[in-house]
């Protein structure tokens, strides 16, 4: 069965068709040739039978029987010579032979006893009657002998037998080529819109007629080649729906959601390629640092979806000063960042300026209620000297620090020897140092008393605090 099963089309339909065919002939040939075989000798042996008894019968005297033309007459009355498969002999009352027409044959001397008889033997069957004067006496005169040959009759059948055999095998062939052209004529269109199914798959889209006139398969091409259209038309809309959401994926992970002004990652990429083309082609570039001043206000006071929407509307005021070169990015809660390409430092604090006086200006209205803000800005200018982006942007900070520090709303350019930007990092420094000292716990509990100089009736008091041990396990003063 699963030999069955792995045949194709051609295979199945030539070995159904083909071998239970030529088996069905073969047996019935079979049979036909025994049955034909068995008919033959029956007529022959009863053809046999009445030619010796119409001899036997003639014969009326010794004389007749031993007159030569008298038996060549009989012999030619008896029309033995129509028949190949019989032969005759005439024999007087001894079993010596007077006249045979045919093959030759031999006959036992001992005969039976019976007037008539079928002599079996290997190859011939035959037949004897005996000749009787029809004189008064009634005396045997001889003996009349038709044989059959039974092996020349076998070997024509047989001969006759292959023969059938040779053009039941020439018509097998035949209908074999024809049973093959037709299970072409179907498993062929069928190999090549597998084919073709196998070339969709793998990104070819187009399904070529197969040219086919059984309405069976031109319905199958048909319902596939819809499926295929049906499949092109899903496929390229998933394909531009992909691209749409792989477009929508870049651009959600290099812009912000609130505002779609470039987040942080995307500026921090576009600032090592500023720093980059610095330190390889010497360019101009400038990186400002921008701080909404009292935004906390409008977040406490009118609630977080009040303070989402002035970011939105501040952020398209200012994108319509930027350049199309510069970069303008949301850096996260109301922090921006501003990367000016090729730009010069008198020139990016012009635009800083510029940009300040357009925050100081905008009102927002909230609810009734109208906001003004202010923003604070610190420039850094980057420079070969700059080790990497996170030094561009603590330079930045730190200079928008000190706007903030200086009233706010204010522009600061970063100097590295500033005193303000100087105790701006010792107090940064001093912040990872107390985040370590409380991480490692090297905090220690102190009691101060306190006494009175004047008054000294008065209970005394007294200060609990701490102070933190350096790296030798010392006290640092608490003036540090």
């Amino acid at each position: 069965m699963q030999f069955f099963q792995n045949l194709s089309i051609q295979s199945r339909l030539l070995l159904l068709v083909i071998a239970p065919v030529f088996a069905l002939s073969c047996s019935f040939l079979l049979f036909d040739f025994q049955d034909q075989l068995k008919s033959d000798e029956e007529k022959l042996g009863q053809h046999a039978l009445t030619t010796a008894k119409f001899l036997s019968a003639v014969v009326h005297n010794q004389s007749e029987l031993h007159g030569r033309p008298y038996i060549e007459r009989l012999l030619k009355a008896s029309q033995l010579e129509r028949e190949p498969y019989l032969s005759l002999m005439i024999a007087d009352a001894d079993n010596r032979p007077l006249a045979q027409l045919g093959a030759s044959f031999i006959v036992s001397e001992s005969l039976p006893q019976q007037d008539t008889q079928v002599i079996q033997q290997s190859t011939h069957d035959v037949t004897m009657v005996k000749i009787f004067t029809t004189e008064a006496k009634h005396a045997l005169l001889g003996f009349v002998f038709v044989a059959i040959d039974k092996a020349a009759m076998i070997e024509d059948h047989r001969q006759a037998f292959i023969r059938n055999i040779g053009y039941i095998t020439l018509a097998l062939m035949l209908c074999s080529v024809l049973v093959y052209w037709v299970s072409r004529s179907i498993s062929q269109p069928i190999r090549e819109m597998t084919a073709a199914l196998k070339r969709f798959v793998v990104g070819n889209q187009h399904l070529s007629q197969v040219k086919n006139s059984l309405p069976e398969i031109h319905s199958l091409q048909t319902t596939i080649n819809e499926i295929s259209r049906e499949m092109q038309h899903v496929e390229a809309d998933m394909r531009h729906r992909i691209q749409d959401a792989q477009a929508q994926l870049r651009y959600q992970a290099r812009h912000d959601a609130l505002t779609g002004l470039v987040n942080r990652q995307e500026l921090e990429r576009r600032l090592q390629q500023a720093l980059e083309d610095v330190k390889q082609h010497k360019a101009n570039h400038v990186f400002c640092y921008m701080d909404l001043d009292q935004f906390r206000v409008i977040n406490d006071t009118c609630g977080h979806p009040a303070g989402d929407e002035m970011l939105r509307q501040i952020s398209m005021i200012l994108s319509q000063r930027i350049r199309a070169e510069d970069t303008f990015a949301r850096l996260g809660g109301d922090e921006f960042g501003l990367l000016l390409s090729y730009c010069q430092v008198e020139k990016a604090i012009e635009i800083a300026a510029q940009l300040r006086q357009m925050v100081e200006a905008f009102r927002f209205m909230h609810e009734g209620r109208l906001f003004q803000t202010g923003i604070s800005i610190g420039i850094v200018e980057i420079t070969a000297d700059l080790k990497d982006v996170g030094q561009v942007t603590r330079h930045a900070d730190a200079a928008c620090y000190v706007a903030k520090d200086n009233g706010r709303n204010q522009i600061h350019l970063f100097h590295p020897e500033d005193d303000v930007l100087l105790k701006r990092h010792v107090e940064m420094e001093w912040v990872l140092r107390i985040n370590e000292a409380i991480e490692h716990n090297d905090f220690v509990l102190y009691c101060q008393g306190i006494f009175p100089m004047q008054q000294k009736e008065l209970p005394p008091f007294y200060e609990i605090l701490i102070r933190k041990r350096d790296e030798n396990g010392g006290i640092i003063p608490p003036a540090e």
